[in-house]
């Protein structure tokens, strides 16, 4: 039930929190209560960090619309692969655990056809600690490339596909009869609309999606606004080679005027790798 009464019942002497409820429907109605029934209510003591404990559910009350971070992993020298498309494993062992831990903090965790199609991931939670519930699986796959026998398919953890009308119909029915929850958003061109899924996905009480890959939706979300943080893990090895892919492919920015503003947040270590976490368009 509401605790407002509840603390009053019991006689609470003093009710301090960080931060109001940025639900506008409820916002101070609580501290109303509490105010009215003399309990004196103390607001904003470590405000700042409760927004970022609580900026999945903020972004998502105030928006609908879940909170996007986007994990890569990288080389020192930028490179996500080798030129022949390897990359198990650029980052050492406690950056791969670090990131079950994220993959268990989010809601969905999204990967685009192309690194579905070359790393067959699963894309589940395998921490020892995690006990909740198998998380959300989304493949971005307009053109219906990814194959019903690869791991998403496996029945691990829920998938759904978001695809268009280029798939062909058989392969949306083999995903289906695997068990995937198969939705069309189509635009009249096979790229799926990565705001629509993500504005499908925030009706679903999605509130974050952790995004691991590959380069080519990653700058998708870039262009298009939709990113707010950025979670990079850096190798201490260099690879090279023109061929060789970067974290960020698709057209890029015109000239460096246009790159993309980043501010950064955190800068540590996850073993022998680097981390830098950063929020995207900090200005907004």
């Amino acid at each position: 039930p509401p605790c407002a009464p509840r603390l009053i019942d019991a006689g609470v002497a003093q009710v301090v929190a960080a931060m109001r409820d940025p639900n506008p429907l409820v916002d101070g109605r609580g501290i109303r209560i509490l105010e009215e029934g003399g309990v004196p209510v103390a607001i904003g003591l470590l405000q700042g960090e409760a927004e970022r404990l609580n900026e999945a559910f903020v972004k998502h009350v105030r928006t609908g619309l879940p909170l996007v971070v986007l994990k890569m992993a990288a080389s020192l020298d930028g490179r996500a692969a080798a030129r022949d498309g390897s990359s198990h494993w650029i980052t050492g062992p406690e950056a791969r655990a670090e990131v079950h831990t994220m993959r268990a903090a989010a809601d969905a965790i999204l990967v685009g056809a192309g690194t579905a199609l070359r790393d067959d991931p699963r894309l589940t939670v395998r921490d020892p600690s995690y006990t909740g519930p198998a998380k959300l699986r989304v493949l971005v796959d307009g053109g219906g490339i990814v194959p019903e026998t690869h791991r998403l398919f496996d029945g691990e953890a829920p998938t759904l596909v978001a695809t268009t009308e280029a798939a062909p119909e058989a392969g949306r029915k083999a995903w289906r009869d695997r068990g995937a929850e198969v939705i069309v958003l189509d635009e009249g061109s096979p790229h799926v609309p990565l705001d629509r899924l993500l504005a499908e996905l925030g009706k679903r009480d999605i509130q974050q999606v952790l995004v691991e890959g590959g380069p080519t939706i990653a700058w998708e979300l870039v262009e298009q606004r939709l990113l707010d943080r950025v979670v990079l893990y850096i190798a201490p090895v260099l690879v090279g080679g023109r061929e060789a892919p970067g974290i960020l492919q698709g057209e890029g920015v015109r000239s460096i005027a246009q790159a993309v503003p980043l501010e950064i947040e955190e800068v540590g270590r996850a073993g022998r790798d680097l981390k830098v976490v950063a929020r995207v368009h900090g200005d907004r």
